[in-house]
């Protein structure tokens, strides 16, 4: 108890909860995050496949686990979401989808479908796997 009573860890406590308010699109992962339901969304996606209801097969693996990490239907046959917002947010995704298998649409490291349909860019400035700080 003491040791979540310092002013330090009040601090972080505050800071991180100001972040969590930030987000918009909640997730429904759980402790075990994207790793622990590969699994699971490896067979909600051939559950699709199977009712052709639902087309996640173009979709980048980061996109697909957005999606359905966000879903609250536990099926592979349709999508539902809690929030309106992150409803928009996977329309804009499949649309770019769709778009990048006519060709119209070319993504990039930092301009993919998630990012384009978030609307925010992907951790530009910086340094994936250098391990140091640049001066």
């Amino acid at each position: 108890m003491a040791q979540k009573t310092t002013p330090e860890a009040l601090a972080l406590s505050a800071c991180n909860t100001e972040l969590v308010k930030r987000n918009q699109h909640h997730h429904h992962l759980g402790l075990g995050g994207y790793y622990g339901k590969e699994e699971k969304f490896r067979k909600m996606e051939e559950e699709a496949a199977i009712s052709r209801k639902l087309n996640l097969k173009g979709l980048k693996l980061l996109s697909r686990n957005w999606i359905l990490g966000r879903s609250t239907d536990a099926s592979g046959t349709s999508l539902k979401f809690d929030n309106p917002a992150t409803e928009e947010v996977v329309s804009k995704i499949l649309k770019y989808a769709g778009d990048k298998e006519k060709g119209s649409f070319k993504p990039s490291r930092e301009r993919d479908e998630l990012s384009l349909a978030l609307g925010n860019s992907e951790h530009i400035g910086h340094t994936r796997g250098l391990g140091k700080r640049m001066t």
